[in-house]
């Protein structure tokens, strides 16, 4: 192993995101996990692999643990918002098609706040406003979950597998009501 392997993956994974199934460094990962984490470990860096989710990332024992898992917790809840909102307007096929990168969507496009439902929980998360959530949006790319260039928004490709485990499901017989 190269100790340029070992520079690249630090300087990809320094920064809090991740690296998952699909990214060119991740069959490189698995298949010296061991090697790997040992290095790391010598720097006092943890490096977690989650091989049956299929991404790793730099686990921390500091403080700024509690911020950055309140900061995950926020871009998945966004994202699962922004799950329903396609759903709503393109459909169970152009959800698909977004749930498994396929597809983006262009951010002039969300409204989270265009109903009550999604307004409700935005503000539950501290996100005041339809500008706020795009730039919080943008902001929160650095997890790896998404990326956004071009003004539109991608899945990166091991989202689909957390989404599977965390999708925010309406029941369609529940009425809500738009918040006025």
């Amino acid at each position: 192993m190269s100790e340029y392997s070992k520079k690249a993956i630090f300087d990809e994974l320094r920064t809090g995101s991740h690296i998952s199934i699909g990214h060119p460094m991740w069959t490189y990962i698995v298949e010296n996990q061991e090697e790997l984490s040992d290095y790391f470990s010598d720097l006092e860096i943890e490096l977690e692999i989650v091989s049956d989710v299929g991404y790793c990332f730099f686990k921390t024992s500091n403080s700024n643990d509690l911020i950055e898992l309140k900061r995950a917790r926020l871009v998945v809840a966004m994202l699962n918002i922004l799950i329903l909102e396609v759903k709503n307007l393109n459909g169970e096929e152009g959800l698909d098609d977004f749930l498994s990168g396929r597809s983006s969507f262009p951010l002039d496009k969300i409204d989270f706040h265009n109903t009550g439902r999604f307004s409700r929980a935005l503000k539950q998360l501290g996100v005041s406003d339809n500008e706020e959530a795009i730039s919080k949006l943008k902001t929160l790319s650095s997890f790896g979950f998404h990326k956004i260039s071009e003004e539109r928004i991608t899945l990166q490709k091991a989202s689909h597998r957390i989404f599977r485990y965390t999708r925010l499901e309406i029941p369609k017989s529940e009425v809500l009501e738009e918040e006025e």
